[in-house]
């Protein structure tokens, strides 16, 4: 297999991932919630099973990254990796604490794509030599990166609340500078912050499709196409 369709499938599959993870995540029919009080029901067991899942492997993965960053956090500019890492906390508080198991589930996958986007910054800084074979890899990450950022900031619009747009601000820098590393050949590190570009684009994208928000009429609705 080429490089070239090597880096087309696995961009067409994290897409297709990241679409049916929010299909999932914020399907009508998981919080659809009856009128009236009535006897515990699968989907409701299955939406507490979904919930506590999420919460454990966003509280799991916090824990690995911070782990990591402090075994190599001498070795590279952490200053990105710690803001990011504080963000996915304060996600993880507001899963643990969240009014709503809609919304604490969302909270806690945008955790878990935070603490994503840390450890694929953790990775980029440490991968300080470039192989030629990466070159063409980096160039397909970063057109997808830029495509995914772009489509969603069009999306979003204007005035997104503040978790929405620091995500997607934090996505746009790190396309820019997943961009520099480009140009100046240092390949392995483009690829690892442009797949971090595309993880908090998609986070944010995550947040916007919230019912509370909805129903308040604080944003649109839109879909995750």
């Amino acid at each position: 297999m080429t490089v070239s369709r090597y880096v087309t499938r696995r961009t067409a599959i994290a897409s297709t991932l990241g679409a049916a993870l929010a299909a999932t995540v914020l399907s009508p029919r998981l919080f659809a919630q009856e009128t009236t009080p009535s006897e515990p029901s699968d989907n409701g067991e299955k939406r507490e099973r979904l919930l506590d899942g999420a919460i454990e492997r966003a509280s799991l993965a916090l824990e690995i990254v911070q782990t990591d960053l402090a075994a190599v956090g001498a070795q590279i500019d952490s200053a990105a990796v710690d803001d990011l890492i504080g963000r996915a906390s304060g996600f993880l508080d507001r899963a643990t604490l969240g009014a709503s198991d809609e919304s604490r589930i969302q909270y806690a996958v945008v955790s878990l794509m935070t603490t994503g986007a840390a450890s694929m910054l953790i990775k980029a800084g440490i991968h300080s030599t470039p192989l030629p074979s990466q070159e063409g890899v980096s160039s397909h990450v970063l057109v997808h990166a830029h495509d995914v950022v772009d489509r969603i900031n069009v999306d979003l619009g204007a005035d997104p609340d503040a978790d929405v747009a620091y995500l997607l601000a934090t996505a746009r820098d790190l396309y820019t500078a997943a961009y520099q590393h480009y140009g100046a050949g240092t390949f392995g590190q483009a690829i690892g912050i442009g797949e971090a570009s595309v993880m908090l684009a998609y986070g944010s994208r995550l947040l916007v499709v919230n019912p509370h928000a909805r129903e308040s009429g604080e944003m649109d609705e839109g879909d995750f196409t």
